[in-house]
């Protein structure tokens, strides 16, 4: 069987791979420093984080 024009090269699919992964890590990325963002925003607000008030109790 010769080369079908209507399928992708198996060099095509891996690029579509690489690109597929580049997009969704620039995403998770994104969203990390979205988060981080409102972290920041917090504290500039004068919130705090006191590891004492939510530590579990160790039995």
């Amino acid at each position: 069987m010769g080369y079908v024009p209507f399928f992708p090269s198996f060099l095509e699919v891996i690029d579509a791979q690489r690109q597929l992964l580049a997009a969704e890590t620039l995403r998770i990325d994104a969203a990390r420093d979205a988060k981080l963002s409102i972290v920041d925003f917090a504290k500039s607000l004068g919130g705090g984080w006191n590891p004492e008030k939510f530590e579990v109790s160790r039995r």
